[in-house]
């Protein structure tokens, strides 16, 4: 059986429980990490029955410009 347990937070890590830092077992045995989470848009659809399929400068640049704000 395998499970999981998750504390969901803004930041870093606060505190450690030091039985849990002298515990070279747990340590070695244990993953204990921050996974962070990124809203982001995704690549545009053209809607069918548009006549322009392309997608404008301004679109993609909006596009990325977010995503890349997102994620620093």
């Amino acid at each position: 059986m395998t499970s999981a347990s998750a504390k969901i937070h803004t930041g870093p890590p606060t505190n450690v429980d030091k039985d849990d830092w002298e515990d070279m077992g747990l340590r070695n045995r244990v993953w204990a990490g921050i996974i962070p989470v990124y809203e982001t848009l995704g690549e545009p659809i053209t809607l069918d029955f548009r006549l322009v399929k392309t997608l404008t400068p301004a679109v993609r640049e909006y596009i990325d410009a977010r995503n890349g704000k997102e994620k620093a």
